[in-house]
């Protein structure tokens, strides 16, 4: 590809991407006013983000196939579509199903981002530039986040939260002017077949998952979460027994590198993910803020990412991955610990402080992980790469926010939130962070146990 029009791709696919990232946000903020409006208990408004994100690992390894099939930036385009088309339909919700349906039907054009995105990068960059390149992509990610909650929540006080879903549609016009000025379709290759059964398994197996996790401790959830495993090792033995796989496993077998930089990225995930969630619900219903305060307040965790996460790609250049992610695991590590004595009292004071620790760890972590993962595989791989970084994001995301419903539903039950809840709440926000500082500790021990990952030109 030509120098020239590598500013537009760059461009259309970082502004693309944090569509999905905008969406989340949005429903973070948005989520206590439609819970009110459309009359959604605490517990069961858990299920917007998880549906996204449901959605989204349903499709990850089927997009990313997709996409190496028939060109990654058609593939791309008819994602940032479909998020602009399910953001309308959101906007007129009139009860709980369908906003979630519409959260699953963004989960999976956003898996349609996220499968071509990384690899539209990998593709067009040297490896001595992709550290750099990769940490602004993703400082545009979380750029949007620090930016997203003041301006959702502006939006919202001064024309609801139904207002917030038509953001999304000039983006998307600006992703499509942008890449019709990059010729050519990006890696499109021979039509090999596609792998409808292995999707299908791979749907059931995450869905008997979600279902199990946030229903239990139910009779039924439980068979339905042992059912998964079944599933699980089913998918895995299929993939390896066919010759065009949407995944091969032999790429963990033989790369314990590879494998461990994946396990650290989904116990960060699972960790980081529900905070946003968290924080807007203890923000708007423990300490009264309103969506737009509670939108500066949620602006500190990314804004440190924008910043941080470029520099460390850099870094990663340079020195390799491995030190900088164990750095990253343990601070997170230490900001959710921080996080735990987090009370009504000393509500402010400690979300700014445990978001700048947060922002620090989640930065040193993200851009050098996806970095060296990248940096292990062959071209021929990237597509598939890419999709993999993508599943290990859309796992942990889900991971997380299941176990933070099933957490929710244990304390605050399926009614409406009332001043009697604030102390459970608070129980919510305190139990969470010790098992997040778990997550990233093991995390850490996964990074400690990687031999260091450099690029090609470190």
């Amino acid at each position: 590809m030509a120098a020239g029009p590598r500013w537009p791709l760059l461009l259309a696919v970082c502004l693309g991407t944090v569509l999905a990232p905008l969406t989340l946000v949005m429903l973070n903020i948005a989520l206590p006013s439609i819970g009110a409006d459309l009359g959604v208990p605490v517990a069961a408004l858990s299920w917007v983000p998880i549906g996204l994100l449901l959605g989204s690992v349903i499709c990850s390894l089927p997009a990313g196939r997709l996409a190496d099939l028939h060109g990654q930036k058609h593939f791309f385009l008819a994602g940032v579509g479909g998020i602009a088309l399910f953001c309308v339909l959101a906007a007129f919700s009139r009860s709980p199903a369908w906003l979630y349906g519409c959260a699953a039907g963004l989960g999976v054009a956003a898996a349609m981002v996220y499968g071509p995105g990384l690899a539209i990068i990998a593709t067009a960059y040297s490896p001595a530039r992709r550290g750099a390149v990769t940490g602004i992509y993703t400082a545009s990610i979380y750029g949007v986040g620090a930016l997203a909650p003041v301006l959702c929540g502006w939006v919202m006080q001064a024309w609801g939260w139904r207002t917030l879903f038509w953001i999304q549609l000039p983006a998307a016009l600006l992703v499509a002017v942008l890449l019709g000025r990059v010729p050519g379709a990006f890696r499109k290759r021979e039509q090999h077949p596609f792998d409808w059964t292995g999707s299908v398994i791979f749907a059931c197996w995450a869905c008997a998952l979600v279902y199990g996790l946030t229903g239990l401790p139910s009779l039924a959830a439980t068979v339905t979460l042992l059912l998964s495993l079944p599933y699980l090792a089913l998918f895995i033995y299929h993939q390896d027994r066919i010759a065009y796989p949407l995944i091969r496993p032999s790429l963990l077998y033989a790369n314990r590198r590879l494998t461990l930089a994946l396990l650290a990225g989904v116990l960060v995930y699972v960790s980081i993910t529900p905070i946003g969630f968290l924080f807007s619900l203890f923000s708007q219903l423990a300490l009264d803020y309103s969506p737009q305060r509670t939108g500066y307040l949620l602006m500190v965790l990314p804004g440190v990412l924008v910043f941080l996460a470029p520099f460390a790609g850099r870094l990663s250049d340079r020195f390799g991955s491995r030190r900088l992610t164990l750095a990253g695991c343990l601070t997170m590590a230490a900001g959710y610990l921080l996080l735990s004595a987090i009370s009504a009292k000393n509500g402010l004071v400690l979300l700014v402080l445990g978001q700048l620790v947060l922002g620090v760890g989640t930065g040193l972590f993200t851009t050098p992980n996806m970095n060296g993962i990248m940096s292990l595989v062959t071209p021929g791989n990237l597509g598939m790469a890419s999709a993999t970084v993508g599943l290990a994001r859309a796992i942990g995301n889900v991971f997380g926010m299941s176990l933070l419903g099933l957490l929710l539903g244990l304390l605050l039950g399926q009614r409406e939130f009332g001043l009697g809840d604030v102390a459970q709440l608070e129980r919510a926000v305190r139990y969470w962070m010790y098992f997040a500082a778990a997550a990233a500790g093991l995390a850490a021990y996964c990074a400690f146990r990687q031999r260091p990952l450099r690029t090609a030109g470190g």
